[in-house]
């Protein structure tokens, strides 16, 4: 089992998603393993998953791992990872200001942009999970490792089982 392939790089990201605000790469590489994890293994399921990155470990890929990656994965994992990224880098903003908070108008403004931008990076994830999850239970015969009855997120009802 593959469990340290990055399926994306930080220059990935930048092509995939819009930031409004700079993003230290350190953030992206801190999260790309962590955001395939919760964003796409629940997903895909384990057998899947862990089928998929084996694949990915010998490029190319195959046919049918080639659509998925195309047109779901990168951008669940981009999106994901640059949402971790803006809320990471918003936590640490608060935290280095400790209880000091600057009340200008131009300081709330940017704190509501970027909390704004990061709902938006997580509604995009989240299109694409329903997407991909919604594709894989009509495609369950290409998909030999997917199982149906272990998906975390239930695409068709928009919401994840706990």
């Amino acid at each position: 089992m593959a469990t340290t392939t990055k399926l994306i790089t930080s220059s990935n990201i930048l092509e995939v998603c819009t930031l409004d605000q700079s993003i230290d790469p350190f953030w992206f590489d801190r999260e790309i393993l962590y955001c395939q994890e919760i964003y796409l293994k629940n997903l895909l399921t384990e057998e899947l998953y862990y089928s998929f990155l084996d694949d990915y470990e010998t490029l190319p890929l195959s046919a049918e791992n080639q659509i998925i990656y195309d047109r779901y994965i990168k951008f669940i994992v981009c999106y994901g990872t640059a949402y971790r990224s803006v809320v990471g880098n918003i936590q640490t903003q608060a935290e280095n200001q400790g209880l000091m908070e600057n009340r200008t108008d131009y300081s709330n403004v940017a704190k509501e942009n970027e909390r704004r931008q990061a709902f938006f990076l997580y509604e995009k994830c989240f299109h694409y999970q329903k997407q991909l999850g919604n594709f894989l239970l009509n495609n369950t015969v290409d998909y030999p490792d997917f199982d149906a009855t272990k998906i975390v997120l239930y695409p068709e009802f928009t919401y994840f089982n706990f």
